[in-house]
């Protein structure tokens, strides 16, 4: 006869280290200021309205990808590392300096770091 193994009802809850918490907290603001700022800038009537479309689709796609690792979805670290990525390419055929289009990328490899900081409770390994 085969025994099979209940399930536990109560799997073990998932911690999440402060630094990881804050850091999501900060990108999270960020972007919201972001926004604000854009649609408040006098400069942001001269553009087109696909170019308002495409920045505000980035602000939101951030936002996903913030609100994924929240709720521990690997998904949501790819995401914001893609997004980050078309922000620097867009930045750069906007003519931005290219240290400057760089400063936005560097918060890829920042998240990476929170995600792996803290011993029993890494956000990484917890990531779905």
């Amino acid at each position: 006869m085969q025994q099979t193994i209940p399930e536990d009802p109560n799997p073990p809850s998932k911690k999440r280290h402060g630094c990881f918490t804050t850091w999501l907290i900060v990108m999270s603001f960020v972007n919201v200021v972001l926004s604000i700022s854009f649609f408040v800038d006098n400069d942001a009537a001269s553009w087109s309205s696909l170019a308002n479309l495409f920045w505000l689709a980035g602000v939101l796609g951030s936002l996903a990808a913030i609100v994924g690792l929240f709720y521990w979805k690997k998904w949501g670290f790819w995401l914001f590392g893609a997004l980050q990525l078309v922000f620097y390419i867009v930045n750069l055929m906007n003519g931005l300096e290219t240290w400057r289009a760089l400063s936005g990328l560097l918060s890829f490899p920042i998240l990476y770091g929170v995600l792996q900081i803290g011993r029993g409770n890494k956000a990484w390994p917890q990531l779905e």
